[in-house]
């Protein structure tokens, strides 16, 4: 499992999941401390975390001293513009170099994420996440032959939700004389997708790809008023709905009872208050008062933020289940 803080990781933890993989920097002393006990008694359950800079290592270094525990790190490189990680070859030489001289730390591949560097599929938005593998490849490459890695295993692992098809495409080809290779993508949307930000840039949402995935998470408000001949509001906002890659998308409208479903065509939702939605519409459509709005949204890592219990519904609409989150 892939987690971005400490307290993700505990959390990973307490259910018992064996493999932690901090796709983060680990600078938080309490977190750093609590992870080195959790490893010095779990020996062998894999834990992995990165390093971008030589005061990280320092930092690291610190807390894990009275501890004696080792923990296992990537370098994390990026581009400028990017997230965290190395900018340079030189930043992530020293980095490395700060980590094979720890008694407290044992290198084990480079890192990175594409996410930040691209927004859409447009050639020029894809050839900057591939010219970045490329520099992940060529600093890997580099950190290798300088002798940095003792593993046998190079892990190389960079990949959010959108272009993990050029990583692998790019990276998979990664060869490094006399040591092993191993691809880690870090891809959750998957698992919900939607119908927004990843219906457009995700590898399977491409008109090429030979496979699809379908949208799980719909949001349903009831509407609140119809002030205007082409404006209605409904029961739900910002509090509700994900908004900081696209607002929700209608799809469907049915009935005060929830029946008589047919497309919500030329519907779209415009803002959002915190409890209200602003739906423009066409002036002679007949939705009223009490009818269902039924929404995709867009980017459901931040919907997961906001529902603690979210139903699980069959095709006939009957709720059959429930998931909790812990995020």
């Amino acid at each position: 499992m892939s987690a971005a803080t400490p307290s993700q990781v505990r959390l990973f933890r307490s259910f018992g999941v064996k493999n932690v993989f901090l796709a983060n920097e680990l600078v938080d002393p309490a977190g750093i401390r609590w992870i080195a006990a959790y490893q010095a008694d779990h020996p062998n359950e894999e834990f992995l975390c990165y390093v971008d800079s030589v005061a990280g290592v320092e930092l690291l270094n610190a807390e894990l001293a009275p501890t004696g525990a080792v923990l296992d790190v990537l370098v994390e490189v990026s581009a400028p513009g990017g997230r965290t990680g190395a900018r340079t070859l030189d930043t992530a030489i020293a980095a490395a170099g700060a980590a094979g001289a720890s008694p407290h730390l044992r290198l084990r591949g480079v890192s990175g994420y594409e996410g930040a560097l691209a927004a859409d599929r447009s050639a020029e938005a894809t050839g900057r996440v591939r010219n970045y593998c490329l520099q992940v490849a060529e600093i890997a490459g580099e950190l290798h032959r300088r002798g940095f890695f003792t593993d046998g295993e190079v892990i190389l692992s960079v990949g959010g939700g959108a272009f993990f098809d050029i990583v692998v495409d790019v990276l998979g080809d990664v060869r490094l004389s006399g040591s092993a290779t191993r691809l880690i993508i870090r891809s959750g949307s998957y698992i919900s997708h939607d119908d927004g930000l990843y219906s457009r840039i995700a590898a399977f949402a491409q008109p090429h790809s030979e496979y699809t995935l379908q949208p799980a998470l719909e949001l349903w408000g009831r509407v609140l008023s119809r002030p205007e001949p082409g404006q209605a509001f409904i029961d739900f906002g910002r509090r509700d709905a994900p908004f900081d890659q696209g607002l929700p998308v209608p799809r469907s409208v049915r009935d005060t009872q929830g029946q008589n479903d047919r497309p919500a065509t030329g519907y779209t939702i415009t803002a959002l208050n915190d409890q209200h939605a602003y739906l423009s519409l066409p002036e002679a459509d007949t939705l009223s008062p009490g009818d269902w709005v039924g929404c995709g949204i867009s980017h459901p890592c931040t919907a997961f933020d906001k529902w603690r219990l979210i139903p699980v519904v069959d095709d006939a609409y009957v709720t059959v289940g429930s998931v909790t989150t812990y995020f």
